[in-house]
């Protein structure tokens, strides 16, 4: 049915295959149907390729804003250099191409997201 002629519409596929449009629903059938575990071969590409960008940069720009990017990234003293790489070859491939960091990410004050944790278990009587 998805693949009919003409093509149904995505409120209609929708309604029949919801688990296509979440996140866990996509990957799981995608690894049913190929075998491949995308969310795992995604970080293990971030990981691998990410080296290969950063060092490309590393070695590549001029802009200042790439450099100031990798500076963080060198001085970055994470307990997570995995997450850091990853993050870091978005990033530098987001600056590259001038797109906004807000366009993929949601940057979040922890101080307030942590307070707000809080301040909701206590109103729960959880705290």
């Amino acid at each position: 049915m998805i693949n009919s002629c003409p093509p149904q519409s995505l409120n209609s596929i929708e309604e029949q295959w919801p688990f296509l449009f979440t996140k866990r629903g996509l990957c799981a059938h995608l690894k049913t149907l190929t075998g491949i575990d995308i969310c795992d071969r995604i970080g293990e590409a971030l990981q691998t390729k990410g080296k290969r960008i950063i060092h490309f940069f590393q070695r590549q720009t001029q802009n200042r804003h790439v450099q100031g990017l990798l500076q963080d990234y060198e001085n970055d003293p994470s307990d997570m250099p995995d997450n850091r790489t990853g993050t870091a070859t978005v990033l530098l491939l987001m600056k590259h191409f001038l797109e906004k960091e807000d366009s993929i990410f949601i940057l979040a004050d922890l101080a307030r997201v942590t307070h707000a944790i809080y301040a909701t278990r206590n109103e729960r009587g959880e705290g």
